[in-house]
């Protein structure tokens, strides 16, 4: 792993006032709106079944081992204090860089807060795949690009409008924005 850079450290101090975590993150990659209804405290996730699936195949493959830390306002999956890595365990593969932008947040928050370097990885059960990932330089000026347009969009006097993006058909707040069920009937 790179160096903190001092605007990382910066950003997770202000992650930790605005109370901002890692969601938003992976919000902020996926929808502008979504993450910011997210922030809202507006939650639809209990009625999308791909979310569901995720939370079952997370508890059933790793129970016991979920990691609350609510004292540092993140909620990683896994860590493990003596190899220094945090995972992130997915379903499946879509969206990858949404998965990237969670974990790089819980990685430099956790750099930050413990002053070690932390590792990632996010955890694919279902492959039985696990992609790697450290706190690089750009790995941290990508964070930093997105932590601006986050904020950006939380400070703005409007919410976004909403845009059409590969999410949409998947979405749990898919009623909010385009008035179409989140009855999760499967597409043909």
């Amino acid at each position: 792993m790179a160096e903190l850079m001092p605007d990382l450290i910066e950003l997770v101090q202000e992650a930790e006032r605005r109370e901002l975590h890692g969601l938003l993150f992976q919000n902020i990659v996926l929808c502008p709106l979504r993450a910011w209804l997210h922030h809202q405290r507006v939650d639809c996730a209990h009625l999308n079944r791909h979310m569901r699936r995720g939370l079952a195949d997370q508890e059933g493959r790793y129970r016991g081992k979920i990691a609350q830390w609510g004292d540092l306002g993140i909620a990683p999956d896994l860590v493990d204090f003596n190899a220094a890595e945090i995972s992130e365990v997915k379903s499946s593969r879509s969206f990858p860089d949404a998965s990237k932008a969670q974990l790089l947040f819980y990685m430099a928050v956790l750099s930050v807060n413990t002053g070690r370097s932390w590792r990632g990885a996010l955890r694919f059960p279902g492959a039985r795949r696990v992609e790697r990932l450290t706190l690089d330089t750009a790995a941290q000026q990508w964070l930093m690009g997105l932590a601006r347009q986050l904020i950006a969009v939380l400070d703005a006097e409007e919410s976004p409008k909403p845009q059409r993006t590969g999410v949409c058909d998947d979405c749990s707040y898919r009623l909010l924005c385009w008035g179409r069920s989140t009855d999760d009937e499967d597409r043909t």
